[in-house]
């Protein structure tokens, strides 16, 4: 049993690893350069037997990865074979070489024409499955429009505005749509559970070999009325916020004056390699967590590791207000005052999160940004504490 163990958490650490050095050397290497690579290319013919790290404006892999990619840039470009996972992040990823595992994508658009042999995860505004596209295993998918021209092993999970299916599914199709089209070519192995206004539009010659079920969404109607009902007790919480993160923020600059000034820099100056670290964080952390749990010795950690996650979330809020009220009061060139700062940033912040879209996404960026700051707070200052041989 124990060996088992012990195995799990190595291969907790091994999973955890990558991730770490990939954001944090992108982030190094920006704040060395202060600009992102052109070209990287992976030229056809060259073999890397280890896993491959890369960002720049277009990054290539046309040669050989004995290991894992983790790639992100303005258009990302797979075409070589990867006999590992694919984790990339871009506006436009296009993947038509071959992935022997699973590929877990975010972009703006994202064009499959190889053969991935594990599972497909993907957020992307557009996403294509092509007629040569192959995925060995499950799609699950969040996207504004979704075609499967190619194979799906498996099943698809998916939340789409418009989906597609012309080929053939071998499990259950899961999704939630504006539309949902099966095309003549379309044959879904299992059942087909979508949940929509509209009825889907099923074309002569497609094919579902178990049961489709429609669910109607709540109704505009009712959506209203709730939201009528939800909107004093969303308000009065949005109040109870704004008050108890100023204060609590006064309280961290008044006690903390010192560390709030040097995650502010940290944040502001390395603001790429902050993102990084933080949205490494925000994968590697949970995943930890769910093979610790899975675990006999490594339960405990688990939980000490959930409760610093979420120690280290609440003050990443905090420290986004602290952040940008210093932030504004320098461009604004005002008084000098850490009160103030931080009453004019909690303001900022909070007028922002009322932004549809615009605040949602500021939020995510700048708690992302912030957790990172902090995580690189944290590893500056244990460094500087084993070198004095305090711990």
């Amino acid at each position: 049993m124990y060996w088992y163990n012990l195995g799990m958490l190595k291969r907790f650490f091994l999973l955890l690893t990558p991730f770490l050095i990939l954001f944090a050397s992108v982030g190094v290497v920006y704040a060395q350069t202060g600009k992102m690579p052109t070209n990287v290319e992976l030229k056809a013919g060259d073999i890397v037997n280890q896993d491959y790290f890369a960002r720049g404006d277009v990054v290539t892999v046309s040669g050989v990865v004995n290991g894992d990619v983790y790639v992100f840039g303005q258009k990302v470009v797979i075409d070589g074979v990867v006999n590992g996972d694919v984790i990339a992040a871009g506006g436009r990823i296009s993947i038509s070489g071959n992935v022997s595992n699973d590929v877990r994508i975010a972009a703006g658009q994202v064009d499959v024409s190889g053969d991935i042999g594990g599972s497909l995860t993907a957020g992307a505004g557009d996403l294509t499955i092509e007629d040569a596209g192959h995925i060995g295993k499950s799609v699950v998918a969040g996207a504004g429009s979704m075609v499967v021209n190619g194979t799906v092993g498996r099943g698809i999970t998916a939340g789409v505005g418009d989906l597609t299916i012309n080929n053939s599914v071998g499990g259950s199709v899961i999704a939630g749509v504006g539309s949902l089209t099966l095309d003549s070519e379309a044959k879904v192995g299992g059942d087909l559970n979508y949940w929509s206004e509209n009825d889907a539009s099923v074309r002569a010659g497609s094919i579902v070999a178990g049961a489709t079920n429609k669910h109607i969404p709540v109704k505009a109607e009712k959506r209203e009325e709730v939201s009528g009902a939800l909107g004093g007790i969303s308000l009065f919480f949005r109040i109870v916020s704004f008050i108890s993160v100023l204060i609590i923020s006064i309280l961290v600059v008044k006690l903390l004056p010192v560390y709030s000034k040097e995650v502010y820099e940290i944040a502001r100056s390395k603001m790429l390699r902050s993102f990084l670290i933080g949205l490494a964080t925000f994968i590697g952390v949970p995943v930890a967590i769910v093979i610790l749990l899975v675990t006999i010795i490594g339960i405990p950690i688990a939980f000490l590791l959930l409760f610093a996650f979420f120690v280290t979330l609440f003050f990443a809020k905090i420290f986004v207000a602290v952040s940008v009220g210093f932030f504004a009061q320098k461009q604004l060139k005002l008084e000098k005052s850490d009160t103030m700062a931080v009453v004019l940033g909690v303001v900022i912040v909070t007028l922002i999160s009322f932004l549809p879209v615009v605040g949602l996404l500021f939020g995510l960026v700048a708690i992302t940004i912030s957790t990172g700051a902090l995580v690189y707070h944290q590893q500056a200052l244990f460094k500087s504490l084993r070198s004095q041989k305090l711990i």
